[in-house]
């Protein structure tokens, strides 16, 4: 197809946006670029918009020699052009002429020289076919309009349609609008000539998932100037955090929970902002492409979600790389780890709610006013603030679906719950004997309200279903969003 379109030469070049700097094909390109994509969902009927208009003569003619070649593989094409030249008009077989919402000629194209003669407009030798019958029904439309205007204004809409042009008269009692009546009525009688979209020729959902996931890398790869500021981001500010908790010991155990907090709280947000306003520029395309037969709603959301993987695994490992070992003054490498694991859990978390967001809004302005509403409770029965123990009854739906809930009393049980040593707390400093109160491990993680076992059995599950859920939430919403598109 990329060769039957005349595109070999940019086969491999962006196809940029119009007047920017990332224009890469021209307008004559674009075009056939458009119609090839038509060609290959197996449409029966394409449906060409004045394909020519903005082209010179030669583009004009290569983009109707392109569909000329469609047409001949028995698919059905129809095109509105204006002004064609000699050499586009003559790749036409059946015509169809408009004079004021009204058919004035509708057939073959080499009858329609007959047709006009009929009614006394014989088109000159060597003459432009084309340009004569434009002529001529404007001629016809002037003279229309002037006596219009001699008849007044409040009579003008009545006069105009009471002198219709004698070319539209003419068709109207004719052999080709009696032939062509008859046509359509047969056809409409005969329910196998119904245009239907060809399925039969559709590639299976894998190919669908395998191009739509294709399509997502390069993207990505397009960007590299985004890639790199992401990662700078990350770097930037867990630098700051190890900074502003530089060699926090056992003992400073308060302001440990405050530093996971903050950890995944922080990561968390990254996968939100990153994604809450990129989805939905995407949407209309995929609006379109997908009411188009491109591909399923299923394969370009599973290949969407997919490929936000990677980062919510690399980047958290660069921030925690960075300040783990200047935050904590004895850093344990199997702690490391499992606050990795956590923070990439709440990240994929976070994103599966930011689609769940976007799909709703689905505007990118609707979407940043929903958000705050979404993530408030959230944050508020994280367990930072109120402890998890304290919450009312009537409260408990909210905290449950909290994910910064389950990923901050992952990362304490992970970072306190095998300390079984002594950690001193001192109300004031410089501490005397008997100023100090010891701790172990699991006495911080009950004076939080945290159960120690709840790691595997509470915390990673429910992560891991928050964000299956939200993910299928969101597809639901998506999918029923688009039929009533």
């Amino acid at each position: 197809m990329i060769a039957e379109g005349e595109l070999t030469k940019v086969a491999d070049s962006l196809v940029g946006v119009p007047g920017s700097e990332t224009q890469s094909l021209s307008g004559g390109e674009r075009k056939r670029l458009s119609l090839c994509m038509e060609v290959l969902l197996g449409k029966p009927l394409i449906f060409a918009d004045e394909p020519t208009s903005g082209l010179d003569a030669s583009m004009a003619e290569k983009i109707l020699v392109f569909l000329k070649r469609l047409a001949n593989a028995q698919r059905n094409i129809v095109v509105t052009i204006h002004q064609p030249s000699s050499d586009v008009f003559s790749l036409f077989d059946n015509i169809m002429l408009l004079h004021n919402g009204h058919v004035a000629y509708y057939g073959t194209r080499t009858n329609a020289s007959s047709f006009f003669s009929r009614l006394g407009y014989t088109c000159p030798p060597d003459y432009n076919p084309a340009d004569f019958y434009i002529k001529t029904l404007a001629a016809q439309s002037d003279l229309t309009q002037q006596n219009g205007a001699e008849a007044g204004t409040e009579h003008a809409a009545r006069v105009s349609h009471s002198h219709q042009t004698d070319i539209v008269k003419g068709y109207d009692n004719s052999a080709e609008k009696t032939e062509c009546g008859q046509i359509i009525k047969e056809l409409s009688a005969r329910k196998q000539h119904r245009l239907r979209l060809n399925t039969s020729g559709r590639v299976g959902w894998l190919t669908e998932f395998k191009v739509c996931m294709w399509r997502n890398i390069k993207i990505l790869s397009r960007n590299p100037i985004l890639n790199h500021i992401r990662v700078l981001q990350h770097v930037a500010i867990s630098l700051f955090f190890g900074l502003a908790f530089l060699q926090l010991d056992m003992h400073m155990y308060r302001d440990i929970s405050g530093c996971l907090f903050l950890i995944v709280y922080m990561l968390s947000l990254f996968g939100v902002f990153n994604n809450i306003q990129v989805l939905p520029t995407e949407l209309p395309l995929f609006v379109r492409e997908y009411s188009s037969g491109t591909y399923s709603i299923s394969a370009w959301y599973i290949a969407k979600a997919l490929i936000e993987v990677p980062a919510c695994v690399l980047l958290p490992l660069i921030f925690n790389v960075v300040c783990y070992f200047m935050i904590f003054k004895d850093p344990v490498f199997t702690k490391f780890l499992f606050l990795w694991f956590i923070s990439a859990l709440a990240i994929l978390t976070s994103t599966s709610i930011a689609y769940f967001v976007s799909v709703i809004g689905w505007e990118p302005l609707n979407t940043l006013a929903i958000a705050p509403t979404v993530y408030a409770p959230h944050f508020l029965f994280c367990g930072q603030f109120i402890l998890i123990g304290n919450v009312k009854d009537w409260m408990l739906p909210f905290q449950e679906t909290s994910w910064l809930r389950y990923s901050y009393e992952a990362a304490i049980i992970t970072h306190f719950g095998d300390y079984g040593g002594q950690i001193g707390y001192y109300h004031n400093g410089p501490p005397e004997d008997d100023e100090i109160v010891y701790f172990s491990g699991s006495a911080i993680i009950k004076e939080l309200t945290m159960k120690e076992d709840n790691l595997w059995k509470c915390d990673v599950p429910a992560l891991i279903g928050l964000t299956l859920g939200f993910h299928i939430l969101a597809f639901l919403i998506l999918f029923l969003r688009s039929k009533g598109k």
